[in-house]
C-alpha cells in the first residue's frame, strides 16, 4: 500500500511524499504561514484509489519562556514585592525577524496565575513605552508582574506561579501556552539523592567505583561536595559527583541558593568485600573487641553493640549515646565488652551498623 502526502500552505501545493506505510513527519516551512492543510491519498500498488482524507494543522505557538528561570527566590518577607519576568516575545520587523513578521506567533499580553497566600501586583510596564518607540506593534504587556503577602513566610515550597501567553484576535483558535515556575521560601533542601543510577540509601554496599553520586533539589543554584571520613577522590559539577575509592569513603553534598546554605545529604559508600568491623579474641576469656575499620562508622553509624547469653538474654550494652557525647570516637575506634565474670559457654555479640545488624556467635573460655 503507498500513501501519498501532499502538504498546501494557502492553498498552493508545497510537497509530495510517497511512503511505504502509515506515517509521515511534518515539518513547516519557514515562512509566515501559521497553518497547513494536508491531503492525505491512500492507493494499492495498481493505483487504485481507496480513500482520501484532508486535514487542517496548526503550527504550535511558542511556549512563554519560565518566570525568572523556573525559579522565584524569596528569602524573608523584606523582600516583598518581588519581581518576577517572562522573556517577552514582540511582534518583530521585516528586518529582525521574518519567519513571526505579520504572523500570530508573537505574544500580545500575558495572564498570571500565582498559589495563595500570594497575591500579584500588576505595575505599569516600562518595556511598553520602550519597544513601541522602536516600532513594535504589539508589545508584551504584562510581562512583568510583582508579587507579595501579607502571611509569613516559611521555609519550603510555596507553590507554583504560571504565566499563559495571550496571542491577537487573528491567533484566535490557537491554543494557550503556559509556562511555570516553583515558589520557594529561604534556604534549600535536598528531596533526592542517588548511587549509580539507583535510590541511595542511608549505607551503600558493594559501590564500584567510581561511584556516580546525584542530588536534586527544585530550589538550589549551587552544590558543594566534600569527603568527611574514609578516602577518595571526587570529581564534582553541579548537583553530580564521581568519587574514587577503594574501600569506604563518606561524602557529603550540601546546597545553596542565594538565601544561604540549605540542607545536605550524606552518602555513607562500601566497595565490595569491605569488613566494617572484626570481633576478637574468639573464643575470648577477661573481654570481647569490636574493632572497626575506619573511626568514621561508630561515630556516624554506630547503634548498637550488645553481649547476650545463648537464651537471648541482654548480658551487657556499650552505652553508644555516652561515648558519643564524651567524645569516645574521636580516639578510639575499638568498643571492649567484658566477659571475665561470665561463665563458660556459648554468647552472642549483636552489632547494628545503621541499617545492617548482625549477630556474631563467641565462645567464652
Amino acid at each position: 500500500m503507498n500513501t501519498y502526502g501532499k502538504f498546501f500552505e494557502n492553498g498552493q501545493l508545497i510537497s509530495t511524499s510517497i511512503t511505504y506505510g502509515a506515517s509521515q513527519s511534518l515539518t513547516f516551512s519557514n515562512s509566515t504561514v501559521e497553518q497547513v492543510d494536508l491531503h492525505v491519498q491512500v492507493k494499492t500498488v495498481a493505483q487504485v484509489n481507496i480513500g482520501s482524507a484532508t486535514k487542517s494543522i496548526i503550527k504550535r505557538p511558542p511556549n512563554p519562556s519560565q518566570p525568572n528561570g523556573g525559579l522565584v527566590l524569596i528569602c524573608s518577607s523584606n523582600e516583598l514585592p518581588i519581581e518576577v519576568a517572562t522573556q517577552p516575545l514582540f511582534k518583530a520587523q521585516p528586518n529582525d525577524y521574518p519567519n513571526n513578521y505579520d504572523a500570530c506567533f508573537f505574544h500580545c499580553g500575558y495572564i498570571w496565575d500565582v498559589s495563595s497566600p500570594l497575591t500579584i501586583l500588576m505595575r505599569p510596564d516600562t518595556a511598553e513605552t520602550y519597544f513601541t518607540s522602536l516600532g513594535y506593534d504589539h508589545p508584551g504587556v504584562g510581562h512583568r508582574i510583582f508579587i507579595t503577602t501579607l502571611s509569613p513566610i516559611n521555609n519550603g515550597n510555596l507553590g507554583t506561579i504560571t504565566v499563559k501567553a495571550r496571542y491577537p484576535d487573528c491567533a484566535a483558535q490557537l491554543p494557550i501556552t503556559q509556562s511555570t515556575a516553583t515558589l520557594w521560601g529561604g534556604t534549600p533542601t535536598i528531596l533526592n539523592a542517588t548511587v549509580n543510577g539507583t535510590s541511595a540509601n542511608s549505607m551503600n554496599y558493594n559501590v564500584q567505583s567510581p561511584a556516580h553520586l546525584v542530588v536534586s533539589s527544585g530550589s538550589a543554584t549551587s552544590y558543594s561536595w566534600y569527603t568527611a571520613g574514609g578516602s577518595g577522590t571526587l570529581n564534582s559539577q553541579g548537583s553530580e559527583c564521581y568519587v574514587s575509592f577503594s574501600s569506604f569513603v563518606r561524602v557529603i553534598a550540601e546546597s545553596a541558593n542565594r538565601c544561604g546554605t540549605g540542607h545536605s545529604h550524606t552518602f555513607y559508600l562500601f566497595a565490595p568485600g569491605y569488613q566494617m568491623y572484626r570481633i576478637a579474641p574468639n573464643p575470648a576469656d577477661k573481654s570481647v573487641q569490636v574493632s572497626f575499620t575506619d573511626s568514621e562508622i561508630p561515630k556516624f553509624l554506630l547503634k548498637e553493640v550488645s553481649l547476650y547469653n545463648k537464651n537471648g538474654k541482654l548480658i551487657s550494652e556499650f552505652d553508644i549515646e555516652k561515648a558519643t557525647i564524651s567524645g569516645f570516637f574521636n580516639q578510639n575506634k575499638t568498643i571492649e565488652l567484658n566477659t571475665s565474670e561470665l561463665p563458660k559457654g556459648t554468647y552472642f555479640v549483636k552489632v547494628t551498623v545503621g541499617d545492617k545488624s548482625e549477630t556474631h556467635q563467641i565462645l567464652k573460655e
